[in-house]
């Protein structure tokens, strides 16, 4: 007897929902949630390359934070799209890891994503993000996190 499993439904939106016009709140996990940021020096490399995959490519980088084991990102898109932005970023820290003498995979497969609809909660989801590492214990002033930040407004 063959047993018919149910597809398993995907979670991405259609493609040409992560275009130009939007904001996305996005997170991005590690594989087997590694805490491969917990290295600072990586960590501030990967800032580095998430500010240059976002400043050439119309990008608008709200806010970001590089928590140990998986990362924020709020991001609006004026031109090019969301997937292969998160993608040239994943692949550049992968790169600068491989550089380092890792070559194992560190990212998640994929990444979850949520569109704002709402653009006046820009600043309440930002804070949000840029409080991840005082929730989680890490510092006790959002401003002391050296993993998070904004290109777009002054914190």
């Amino acid at each position: 007897m063959t047993f018919l499993h149910p597809r398993r439904r995907g979670h991405r939106l259609p493609a040409d929902a992560y275009g130009p016009g939007q904001v996305f709140s996005v997170t991005i996990g590690t594989a087997r949630r590694a805490p491969v940021f917990a290295d600072l020096e990586f960590g501030r490399e990967c800032v580095d390359l998430l500010r240059m995959t976002a400043a050439p490519s119309s990008f608008s980088l709200f806010a970001y934070c590089l928590m140990p084991d998986h990362a924020h990102v709020l991001i609006g898109i004026e031109s090019g799209t969301l997937l292969a932005f998160v993608r040239e970023w994943k692949s550049r820290c992968y790169l600068a890891r491989c550089r380092r003498g890792s070559r194992d995979p560190f990212w998640q497969r994929s990444s979850w994503d949520h569109a704002l609809r709402n653009v006046e909660r820009l600043p309440e989801v930002a804070l949000y993000i840029l409080d991840n590492p005082v929730r989680a214990g890490l510092v006790d002033d959002r401003r002391r996190y050296p993993l998070s930040g904004s290109a777009e407004w002054l914190l």
